[in-house]
């Protein structure tokens, strides 16, 4: 009788252990995490924010969030979440959700109210509801549209010029800054300025139409817009067309340099230059772009910027380039800064102050310089044969960068200069000229 009841003893204790596991698992008593993000203060008429919550044992049930002001509560979003398996425990065990909080559109008012965020998982705890983790958050509500406004006045420019706008904005604007059509130019606080007071440079591109318009923005930590015209006036050109004609010679040499840095590339010669000339150009003018989408707050730069020292201008800003080869039209481009050639192999100098931001092979720009000069102004240095700085390397003006070459899409030694603002390639002319830098810049800034 005593070897009968072993197995029975054996599986009655597997049972109760199985019976102890799922009741430990099933009657956890800890709450979700809960992370709230950005951390929010003031809401406006509609800001977004993100809610994360993760419950590791017995999963997420359910995210509620509300706004409760008065007496009244809005809810703004709830989401629930399946659960399976053989213990029923929730399948999602962390979840990120965007939640975008719309207070006047519920029928609530600008003043004080509570962001709550509530999260349940699928615990047993608490009579089966589980357990609740309860964020309440104090917001102010805040429609008001931030106050900004011109301090400068003249604003006078050229098509693909430089601009510079001082202006009043409310201490707690995290963003404002200057729109020229669609694109945003980042402002930043003047130097030894009174609090509140910013500037901003900014680009008009050499293709922007005639009724383009430019006016002042800004957003306040509550997510408010405010934009404002302020008092400009465009000055229009014409710009050169110029034919190159291609030769087979200039194909044979500079086409498999590409085709080294580019592997994708295919077709013959001539195929291989529309390409590069198209898709790799595209590339490279999207990589400066983001290069310079990150500035210093400072202005690194003091008075015009340098030339190169007895260079003849092979090329200027936006020329419009017509490529021929074999007397036909093969491709069009334009050119976004200004070729300056002298002998080879020269020395080639820091244009102002600043910190080097990126240096190496740059596809149709060859080996090439960037530098940051704080408040989004760039200079560029392209087609070098050597390089002699590095990232992150401080220079200051006239300092040596490297040696002029022919690398990239370069059909001789030169130096090809942009200066960009932004991240869009203006004119170089205005930044060497101290008579443009007086009346643009610095007599703003006084």
């Amino acid at each position: 009788m005593p070897k009968s009841r072993l197995p029975i003893t054996v599986f009655g204790l597997l049972i109760f252990l199985l019976i102890l596991a799922v009741v430990v698992l099933k009657f956890e008593f800890f709450k979700p995490e809960v992370r709230i993000a950005p951390d929010v203060n003031r809401v406006g008429t509609e800001k977004t924010i993100t809610i994360t919550a993760q419950d590791r044992l017995t999963g997420l049930r359910e995210i509620e969030v509300t706004l409760l002001q008065g007496g009244k509560k809005v809810e703004v979003a709830r989401q629930s979440f399946p659960r399976g398996g053989l213990l029923l425990r929730g399948i999602i065990k962390s979840h990120s959700t965007p939640v975008t909080l719309r207070p006047l559109g519920a029928g609530l008012v600008n003043g004080e109210a509570v962001l709550r965020v509530s999260v349940r998982d699928y615990s047993w705890w608490g009579w089966f509801s589980g357990n609740r983790r309860i964020i309440d958050k104090k917001v102010s509500i805040d429609s008001r549209p931030p106050d900004v406004y011109a301090l400068s006045t003249a604003h006078n420019i050229n098509l693909g010029g430089s601009g510079l706008i001082v202006y009043q904005a409310e201490n707690d604007v995290p963003v404002s800054g200057v729109y020229v059509g669609k694109k945003f130019y980042r402002g930043y606080p003047k130097p030894e300025g009174p609090k509140g007071v910013y500037v901003a440079y900014f680009a008009l591109p050499w293709d922007a139409p005639a009724d383009v318009p430019l006016y002042l923005a800004a957003r306040d930590e509550a997510g408010n817009t405010a934009r404002v015209p302020f008092a400009y006036r465009i000055k229009t050109r014409r710009f050169r067309v110029d034919k190159i004609a291609l030769s087979p010679a200039f194909l044979q040499t500079k086409m498999p340099e590409l085709i080294q840095h580019y592997p994708d590339l295919k077709g013959n010669y001539e195929e291989v230059f529309v390409q590069v000339n198209h898709k790799i150009r595209v590339e490279n003018d999207r990589k400066v772009a983001e290069i310079c989408s990150r500035s210093e707050a400072g202005p690194l730069w003091t008075g015009a910027f340098l030339r190169m020292q007895n260079a003849a201008p092979m090329g200027l800003f936006a020329d419009q380039r017509i490529y021929t080869y074999n007397g036909q039209e093969i491709d069009r481009a334009v050119h976004l800064g200004i070729d300056l050639a002298s002998n080879e192999r020269v020395p080639i100098q820091a244009a102002n102050t600043g910190k080097i931001v990126f240096t190496g092979y740059l596809g149709i720009y060859g080996n090439t310089v960037i530098m940051d000069h704080g408040q989004g102004i760039f200079s560029l240095y392209a087609h070098l044969s050597s390089i002699n700085v590095a990232p992150g390397q401080m220079v200051e003006k006239g300092m040596g960068l490297g040696c002029s070459g022919a690398t990239g899409l370069a059909g001789g030694d030169h130096l090809h200069f942009s200066m960009l603002v932004g991240g869009t390639f203006v004119n170089p002319v205005e930044w060497w000229d101290k008579h443009w830098i007086q009346d643009n810049v610095l007599l703003k800034l006084s």
